[in-house]
């Protein structure tokens, strides 16, 4: 049984239904422990995963600041990639990979949550989600932080893609992408070749990040 913290009933019915809709949708939500609402710094929500001693196992905590339908959808879009993508979920944990494999990670694990959401949100609500990665994609590339862009330009094509938007790219939404670095560029264009790949092949042995 999961356990509740600082929600009010009306969210615990929220929470309660989607997590049970999670699973009937057979998304794998058995190692999700705590669910738990309270102010976060610069996020709407977030899980934290840790690994059992001596087992193989995960128990997560899933940290909401929101409630909103979108956000509760992505989260636990979350928990269930970390369950699936199991070793991989590991690696990333312990940070001992190379950056660019945890940044590719990252990138795939923001991508699959966000196309997931939008199968558990209306269009309102995917709209907010989409304007606020908007925003952040575009302050990142203002503060030059690329590896920003690159996780915010994932969220966006999590959302086009599940969206069934497949021929939009989110460069087109920046004025002049060609300023963005090469490295940067070739990091998004593999990305978007690769990601309908991954989301169809999903739960492979194949993952984004062993391709990085």
């Amino acid at each position: 049984m999961v356990q509740l913290v600082g929600l009010n009933p009306h969210e615990e019915i929220l929470v309660t239904g989607l997590i049970a809709q999670f699973s009937s949708d057979e998304f794998l939500m058995g190692e999700l422990r705590r669910v738990e609402k309270r102010p976060l710094a610069g996020y709407n929500g977030l899980v934290e995963p840790t690994v059992c001693h001596r087992s193989d196992r995960f128990d997560m905590t899933m940290l909401l600041a929101s409630t909103n339908p979108f956000t509760l959808a992505h989260e636990l879009a979350h928990v269930s990639d970390i369950s699936t993508r199991r070793r991989e979920s590991r690696d990333h944990l312990s940070l001992a990979m190379p950056n660019g494999w945890h940044l590719a990670h990252r990138m795939s694990s923001e991508y699959y949550a966000n196309r997931i959401a939008c199968r558990y949100a209306d269009e309102a609500d995917i709209f907010l989600a989409f304007k606020s990665d908007h925003a952040g994609f575009r302050q990142a590339i203002a503060d030059s932080d690329w590896a920003g862009v690159l996780i915010y330009y994932a969220l966006l094509l999590g959302i086009m893609h599940g969206m069934g938007q497949l021929d939009c790219d989110p460069l087109r939404l920046i004025a002049a992408p060609q300023d963005l670095p090469r490295a940067v560029l070739d990091g998004i264009e593999a990305f978007r070749h690769q990601s309908v790949g991954f989301f169809d092949g999903y739960g492979t042995d194949t993952d984004l990040a062993e391709a990085a």
